[in-house]
């Protein structure tokens, strides 16, 4: 009888993991700012974002340096995105840093322009 009782194995419980809401933290951000309807805020995070990632991968520091001819040329050759379209991308994120209000569409596009594979 002691020995047979040794032998047998404990229960193991079965333990769920927590369930994931980053989604649905995710969401609740984003009606925040669609509700609050600021662009241009929403549009800057990205920015900083995007050159966070672009400083991680190819090594250019997009907010700290001067958007020159010899910036763009580098950017330009590290990314693989055409001179004329990396300097009006730049033109437009320069002028949206001074502007407080940036329509819907324009916050797309430029949105859409920052995405480099």
């Amino acid at each position: 009888m002691v020995f047979t009782a040794k032998r047998k194995q404990k229960i193991i419980p079965v333990v769920t993991p927590p369930a994931n809401k980053m989604l649905e933290f995710v969401r609740s951000i984003c009606t925040l700012y669609l509700k609050r309807n600021n662009n241009a805020d929403i549009l800057m995070k990205k920015y900083i974002y995007w050159s966070d990632d672009l400083r991680r991968r190819y090594g250019i520091d997009v907010i700290n340096e001067h958007h020159d001819k010899a910036f763009i040329r580098q950017f330009s050759a590290k990314t693989g995105m055409p001179e004329s379209e990396a300097r009006h991308l730049f033109l437009e994120l320069d002028g949206i840093r001074e502007h407080t209000e940036v329509s819907d569409q324009e916050m797309l596009n430029l949105i859409t322009k920052m995405q480099i594979d």
